[in-house]
C-alpha cells in the first residue's frame, strides 16, 4: 500500500540527446523523399512523416494498446494527425532557416551525433543496428537532428534577452510560498480494510487518536511507527522518502494538505488525518523555506515559461504567414490540422531551455 498518487507518464520519443528503442516498432517504412506537404517550398518528406507516426504509435503500445485494434482507430487517426502536423512544423522549421540567417553545419550535426548521441551505444556498430530498428538510415537521422538544431537555433534567437528579474522571482515566490518551499515527513498510517465503511473509518481513526495521545505522553514516534504503521515506510520508522513542495508532492492531496499544515520541525498533526489510503499521523523532519533558498529555480522556471510562450506565438505566426499546401487528409471528428503542432513547439522549447 502506497500512498504516492497515480500519475499518468508521458513517453516523449524524441531523438535529439538519445535515441529511444523502437524495435517492437519497426515494421518497414516508406522510405520516400516524396512530399506529404510543402511548407514555404520546404518539403516534409514521407519518411519523416512515417517516423513521426511510429513514435505517435508507440506511446500506445508503451501502455499494452495494439494500434492495430479497430477498437483505437480514432485514436491512432488522431495521432496519425498529430504525426502530420508535427512534419508540418518541421519543415516551417526549417523554412525559417535563410529569413532568420540560421547556420546548421554540418559539423555541428556531427557534433552532436557524437557527443550527445554515440555515446549512449557501445560505439558506431550498436547505433547502426538501432537506426535499423527505427526504419530510417543514417542521412535521414542526420536530418532530424539538424531539424531539432534549427528549432533549438530558432528558440534561442527569438527568445534572446527574455526573462525576469530577481524583484518578479520575488514576488512569484512571495504569491504561494508552500509552491517552492520543500518538507520531508515521515507518517504512521492505520488501513481500514474498506475506505469506504465509515464505521471501520471511525476505528482506524480511534486507534490513530490513541496513538497521538501517547505521542503527546513522550512516546517515540519512530518506535510507534515501527510497531503500529501499516505500510512499507514502518521498517524505517515512518520516514517517507520525498523531498516535495505543493506542486511537486507525490503524495494524494489530503495528505500534502496535511503536510503543508506543519510549519515547525519535529511537530506533528495533533488530529488523525484521514486521506484516500488511511488514517495518518504525519510529523514534519525537515522544512527548508524562504526565497533565497529557491530564487534562481524560480528565475529559471518563470524565464523559461516566458521564453516558451514567446517561442510558441512566434511559430503560430510564421506558420498563419507561410503558404502550406497539405497533401494528406484524416477522417477526425475533431478537426486539427489547421493547428500549428503547439505540442512540438513547446517540447521543443523546453529542450532549448534545457
Amino acid at each position: 500500500m502506497t500512498i504516492v498518487k497515480r500519475e499518468t507518464t508521458v513517453l516523449l520519443l524524441v531523438v535529439i540527446l538519445a535515441v529511444t528503442c523502437l524495435s517492437a516498432c519497426s515494421a518497414s517504412y516508406d522510405n520516400s523523399n516524396e512530399p506529404v506537404a510543402i511548407v514555404n517550398g520546404e518539403e516534409a518528406p514521407q519518411w519523416e512523416y512515417d517516423f513521426n507516426v511510429k513514435q505517435n504509435l508507440a506511446y500506445l503500445q508503451n501502455y499494452g494498446i495494439d494500434p492495430a485494434d479497430p477498437s483505437v482507430a480514432d485514436i491512432v487517426e488522431k495521432f496519425k494527425s498529430d504525426a502530420y502536423n508535427r512534419s508540418i512544423y518541421n519543415a516551417l522549421s526549417r523554412s525559417l532557416v535563410e529569413k532568420l540567417q540560421i547556420e546548421v553545419s554540418d559539423e555541428k550535426v556531427e557534433q552532436t551525433l557524437n557527443e550527445k548521441i554515440l555515446p549512449n551505444y557501445e560505439g558506431e556498430k550498436e547505433l547502426k543496428a538501432e537506426l535499423i530498428n527505427l526504419g530510417i538510415n543514417e542521412e535521414q537521422f542526420k536530418q532530424i537532428i539538424r531539424t531539432q538544431l534549427i528549432q533549438q537555433e530558432i528558440y534561442n534567437l527569438v527568445t534572446k534577452g527574455i526573462g525576469i528579474s530577481e524583484a518578479e522571482a520575488k514576488t512569484v515566490y512571495n504569491q504561494n510560498p508552500n509552491d517552492y518551499d520543500l518538507r520531508k515527513v515521515s507518517h504512521i498510517i492505520i488501513i481500514p480494510e474498506d475506505m469506504s465503511d465509515d464505521k471501520l473509518v471511525a476505528e482506524a481513526k480511534a486507534k490513530v487518536a490513541g496513538l497521538i495521545d501517547q505521542l503527546n505522553a513522550g512516546a517515540d514516534f519512530a518506535k510507534l511507527a515501527k510497531e503500529y504503521s501499516q505500510d512499507g515506510s514502518a521498517a524505517a520508522g515512518g520516514v517517507m522518502d520525498y523531498e516535495f513542495s505543493a506542486k511537486t508532492s507525490p503524495y494524494v492531496p489530503e495528505f500534502t494538505q496535511a503536510c503543508l499544515e506543519l510549519t515547525e520541525v519535529g511537530r506533528y498533526s495533533k488530529q488523525p488525518v484521514v486521506s484516500s489510503m488511511g488514517v495518518h499521523i504525519i510529523k514534519l523532519d525537515s522544512y527548508k523555506k524562504g526565497f533565497e533558498n529557491f530564487k534562481e529555480e524560480i528565475i529559471n522556471e518563470q524565464s523559461g515559461t516566458a521564453k516558451n510562450q514567446v517561442y510558441n506565438d512566434y511559430m503560430d505566426e510564421a506558420l498563419s504567414a507561410a503558404d502550406v499546401e497539405k497533401l494528406l487528409t484524416f477522417d477526425l471528428t475533431t478537426e486539427n490540422e489547421a493547428e500549428n503542432g503547439t505540442e512540438a513547439g513547446e517540447e521543443a522549447g523546453e529542450e532549448a531551455a534545457e
